[in-house]
């Protein structure tokens, strides 16, 4: 719990530290598409605002639908790493929290048997750091992210090695 503390105030310290660049090179307007958050899959979005980009994944709670779920992101855009012409390579950083709701008892299902879950509702806290694949001639992107979270209700627990994805058509 202590090194994903110091993980995600090291990648706070880096995105303020960063020099502010002007990312023309993603796409405008809103995206749309099919994306995973944390534990929730779904209709992803995402829209840019200079540096800023807010992401979100409204649909399904778990790996079996448990419920509905919505995570929803605050991103920082990073520079570009590698232009191939056809496609650019850029990377984000950022955080939000993903939440979900289901029937009672499903909880104790998705979870750990030993708790006696008496909610249906699930919180996660999240730290996102993205690959981003651009495509300029075409407005469409794919995302690749590690997305460790730390769930707060029911009891928290630490979740290092979850990740997500998105495919997103930009409509201008």
């Amino acid at each position: 719990m202590k090194r994903m503390i110091m993980v995600m105030f090291s990648a706070l310290a880096l995105m303020v530290i960063s020099p502010a660049m002007a990312h023309a090179d993603r796409p405008g307007g809103f995206g749309i598409g099919l994306g995973t958050g944390t534990a929730v899959s779904g209709i992803s979005g995402k829209v840019h605002s200079g540096d800023l980009a807010f992401q979100g994944v409204v649909g399904c709670w778990g790996y079996n639908c448990y419920g509905f779920g919505l995570s929803a992101d605050i991103l920082f855009s990073m520079p570009t790493i590698h232009d191939a012409g056809v496609v650019k390579f850029a990377w984000n950083l950022g955080g939000g929290a993903a939440m979900g709701v289901g029937e009672r008892g499903w909880a104790r299902r998705y979870y750990d048997r030993r708790y006696d879950y008496r909610t249906n509702f699930v919180l996660h806290a999240q730290f996102v750091a993205g690959l981003e694949l651009i495509f300029p001639d075409v407005p469409l992107d794919i995302v690749f992210e590690l997305r460790p979270a730390i769930r707060i209700v029911p009891p928290a627990r630490p979740y290092l090695f979850s990740g997500g994805a998105h495919i997103r058509f930009y409509i201008q």
